[in-house]
């Protein structure tokens, strides 16, 4: 299992250094993936702060109940 997980790693790796060097060679160069990526990285961010948001009521119910069975 170690082994299949270090493999994918190396090959996540080899693929990002690859998407990184190779439009440094391109003739023309296309601003669009500047723009493309915050975007998505700003949705990926609400789509974790909306999970982080929607958990948060039931994390702090536990965690009164937690630190109130303390003081039992």
């Amino acid at each position: 299992m170690q082994n299949t997980v270090k493999l994918l790693q190396r090959a996540g790796y080899g693929i990002a250094i690859t998407a990184i060097a190779v439009p440094a060679f391109a003739a023309d160069i296309d601003y669009s993936d500047m723009i493309a990526v915050p975007v998505a990285t700003g949705a990926v961010a609400a789509i974790v702060a909306m999970g982080a948001i929607k958990i948060a009521p039931g994390f702090a119910k536990w965690a009164v109940n937690k630190v109130a069975g303390m003081f039992r």
